[in-house]
């Protein structure tokens, strides 16, 4: 008689669980209330002229004005205001010259030439014109500037920052090609 009291009374919790359960997973959803919707009606009110002009000069004078002065340009890449030459400003493409055009790969060493004990050195350019180069001359689309000809080759110094901003120097050197295939003298 115990068993079956302790057998009724789980047996009762366990229907009575399966009833709360099953009575939760029904399809019906209450729907909320609809809402009133009350038509609103708008008047429109004539405002005198003279109120309207100072609108719209009010509005006139709230127009953003971009001042660019003292701000780097957000178009342009940030490398390319790293540079090291003219107190770092960009340079008008319409002011370089012809060798600055080029980068120093692009360029051909021709000749290298003592003229009354001034080393000189001919350079040609992809399309084929020749030019002539001296020390302290501009060269090449990273601002480089010779620094010595001699030997058989030109050394090229170019400056530029890093990314930490600390002005680094590199140089580059142009060879003489020989018809073999070879570099140098």
């Amino acid at each position: 008689m115990v068993k079956s009291k302790k057998y009724n009374i789980a047996g009762f919790l366990s229907c009575l669980c399966l009833v709360f359960f099953l009575s939760g997973c029904g399809d019906e959803t209450s729907a909320p209330p609809a809402a009133v919707k009350t038509p609103v009606v708008k008047k429109k009110v004539k405002k005198p002229a003279k109120d309207q002009k100072k609108e719209k000069e009010a509005v006139e004078e709230v127009k953003f004005v971009y001042e660019p002065d003292g701000k780097r340009d957000p178009f342009l890449p940030f490398l390319a205001t790293m540079l090291v030459g003219e107190d770092l400003e960009a340079v008008d493409e319409e002011l370089l010259t012809e060798l600055e055009r080029y980068d120093l790969s692009q360029l051909k060493l021709v000749a290298i030439m003592d003229i009354a004990g001034k080393w000189v050195a001919q350079v040609e350019t992809p399309d084929g014109m020749g030019h002539t180069i001296y020390v302290g001359t501009p060269i090449g689309n990273k601002r480089g500037k010779v620094v010595s000809i001699k030997d058989g080759k030109v050394s090229v110094e170019e400056k530029f920052r890093d990314i930490l901003g600390d002005i680094k120097t590199n140089i580059d050197e142009l060879l003489i090609e020989h018809p073999e295939g070879g570099l140098g003298l």
